[in-house]
């Protein structure tokens, strides 16, 4: 599977969900960049309090956030961390 984006499950839309919300922007598709839509340092405090708000605890940090740019990345390093 190494190099296939899985489809979009329950993490991504959520994701998806919750920048869409945060940037007021819509679609927002699993592999838009966040800067590229507005995102700033304060938006994705946001985001990573949203998704816990939520109920979704990835212990994501917004380091996580700066280093995976978009949704695919970002649910791939979080399935990564669920697996152990």
């Amino acid at each position: 599977m190494t190099g296939q984006i899985p489809q979009i499950d329950e993490i991504e839309k959520v994701m998806i969900s919750v920048w869409e919300a945060i940037l007021k922007v819509s679609p927002v598709h699993r592999d838009s960049n966040y800067f590229e839509l507005g995102a700033n340092s304060l938006s994705i405090i946001k985001f990573v309090y949203e998704l816990e708000e939520r109920g979704f605890f990835f212990d994501l940090t917004p380091n996580d956030v700066f280093f995976h740019q978009n949704v695919v990345s970002l649910a791939q390093s979080v399935r990564k961390k669920l697996a152990g």
